[in-house]
């Protein structure tokens, strides 16, 4: 049998980090040696050093983000092939900074998921993007169809059921798409329950992936 182990190295010689951060440094250098591919030993370096600082900035601005509601939906038109008219669109995310700027995906979601907060984003888009095909309505706007990725965890939140019900647009569609590789015949019979729900409340099931 082979066995296999990643390293993580860091000392406080260079004067960059203190002595008592040693171990959360090497734990940091760690998680760099597993992203580059496993049975690797990576340093603790000046540049690691930068990011981890950095991401730990962005990761408490995330959270005033969160509180202060700083995400909304961005839509990008889905077309019929045929008659090129819209036949929908799927909902992106998108994070107004107010020292950053405009962020996309890619530069917050890392730190938003080792922060369990990816959900909490999800929401705040799923709400907002109600409240906006809503009021493309009362401009004469109709979309036909909105989608959504989610998580194979965000489909059985009881309080999209409750969103729904206070600002589902009349006449557009709602689609969840899953993003994750997920066999749902395996799931348990209570995500199977809120499949139903979900269903009955008119919302369509895709898989994205």
């Amino acid at each position: 049998m082979q066995m296999g182990a990643s390293f993580g190295v860091a000392g406080d010689e260079d004067g960059f980090i203190e002595p008592v951060d040693v171990g959360v440094s090497a734990d940091a250098a760690l998680y760099v040696a597993k992203d580059a591919g496993r049975n690797r030993v990576a340093l603790y370096t000046p540049e690691i050093h930068l990011e981890v600082v950095e991401n730990r900035k962005l990761a408490a601005e995330l959270r005033d983000g969160i509180r202060n509601r700083e995400f909304e939906p961005w839509f990008q038109p889905q077309l019929d092939a045929k008659t090129f008219e819209i036949c929908g669109a799927e909902t992106l995310a998108r994070w107004r900074n107010p020292r950053r700027g405009l962020l996309s995906p890619a530069e917050f979601l890392p730190v938003a998921s080792q922060l369990s907060a990816v959900e909490a984003i999800a929401e705040i888009i799923f709400e907002e993007a109600l409240k906006e095909v809503a009021a493309f309505q009362e401009d004469g706007v109709i979309l036909p169809k909105l989608s959504f990725n989610v998580t194979a965890l965000r489909l059985i939140d009881a309080a999209i059921l409750d969103m729904m019900d206070q600002h589902a647009p009349v006449g557009t569609t709602i689609a969840f798409e899953i993003l994750e590789s997920v066999r749902l015949e395996e799931k348990a019979a209570d995500f199977n329950f809120h499949l139903d729900r979900l269903r009955e409340a008119g919302i369509e099931i895709e898989i994205d992936d």
